[in-house]
């Protein structure tokens, strides 16, 4: 708010520092500032931009204040595997609780939404493996039989 009046008391704004990528525009009349872009918080977590308000007298008296936004992470990214197999190859009679292998996936968002939590979704109808949800360790839950498994049609 500029107390002169006539020219004098109107106000142009300007993003003068912090908006490297142009991922902001700032409407120069209102002083709104827009994204141009898709902002991604793995690229940048927060801007800190300095906005100048210059009127338009003579001489022009102007003031800067400094604007920080922080980015909020979206669950935009899907967990990857370290492998794109994990081929495995287990003893008939091997004892329950054995570990089979552990697999392992990460994901790019941060906070909760990259956690990465496993379940089996296939493959285990007679519930022979589990998984640990949290770790990815796969363990025999009972014993196998080469020849129980090639019946049931899972390998």
């Amino acid at each position: 708010m500029d107390a002169d009046s006539g020219s004098n008391a109107d106000i142009t704004f300007s993003l003068t520092k912090g908006n490297t990528d142009s991922d902001f525009t700032l409407d120069a009349v209102k002083g709104t500032i827009l994204t141009a872009k898709t902002l991604d918080v793995e690229r940048t977590a927060s801007y800190n931009l300095e906005v100048t308000a210059t009127d338009k007298g003579t001489p022009p008296k102007s003031a800067v204040i400094s604007v920080v936004i922080n980015i909020a992470d979206v669950n935009d990214n899907s967990p990857v595997f370290a492998k794109s197999s994990y081929p495995v190859a287990i003893d008939e009679g091997t004892y329950s609780s054995k570990k089979v292998e552990t697999v392992v996936a990460t994901d790019s968002d941060s906070g909760v939404n990259g956690e990465v939590r496993y379940n089996i979704t296939s493959g285990n109808s007679d519930k022979l493996f589990l998984i640990n949800a949290v770790s990815g360790e796969i363990t025999v839950t009972g014993t196998l039989d080469r020849e129980t498994i090639a019946r049931s049609g899972e390998r």
